[in-house]
């Protein structure tokens, strides 16, 4: 993670056209790695002590679900965009529709734990 600020500036400088008009799919797909390790850094984290028995209807519970739900649907469309056709009538009407519902799945996620998760007092 130390290392990730300056990947991204090597590759944003040397692709600086791209990141303006496009996205970098190496840039993005390290930034995946990050969060998936640091999710299964914190999974091994709450289960190697006793907070699994409060982990039920944590706010970190379902933020981690809603992060990782809307990784999986984002990041194919991201990694394979460079794959379809600007012309492609049915993929300009699919991708902002998938883009536009993950993050309403997202945000009411993080609604709903906001709303009724009891505050974590340490």
């Amino acid at each position: 993670m130390i290392g990730f600020p300056i990947i991204a500036f090597v590759l944003i400088s040397t692709k600086l056209d791209l990141f303006f008009n496009g996205f970098i799919v190496g840039l993005i797909l390290i930034a995946c790695a990050i969060v998936l390790f640091s999710v299964v850094l914190y999974i091994v984290d709450v289960l190697s002590n006793d907070r699994i028995l409060e982990f039920k209807g944590s706010f970190s519970l379902i933020v981690l679900g809603a992060l990782f739900i809307w990784w999986l649907v984002v990041t194919p469309i991201v990694f394979f965009e460079e794959y379809y056709h600007p012309r492609d009538p049915g993929y300009r009407r699919l991708r902002p529709l998938i883009l536009f519902f993950s993050n309403i799945f997202m945000y009411i996620s993080f609604s709903i734990a906001l709303l009724f998760c009891k505050p974590q007092n340490h």
